[in-house]
């Protein structure tokens, strides 16, 4: 997050900026299938949030955390 706010023309040209966040990735469970979708940059509507869902890789498709 740091390295692409100190990038400078990415960030300053975007409108909207959304990270995507695996724990799983780092911890090495596979059985993990959470992801962050965090919300960095938002000029179209000015609202900065983390949403927390699950992910199915079969499919690369983001599904309701309630599912």
């Amino acid at each position: 997050m740091i390295l692409l706010r100190n990038s400078g023309e990415i960030f300053e040209v975007c409108d909207q900026l959304i990270m995507l966040y695996r724990d799983g990735v780092y911890t090495k469970d596979p059985s993990d299938q959470t992801i962050k979708l965090i919300v960095e940059k938002n000029r179209l509507y000015g609202k900065l949030s983390t949403a927390t869902m699950l992910c199915d890789f079969s499919t690369s498709r983001f599904l309701n955390l309630a599912r």
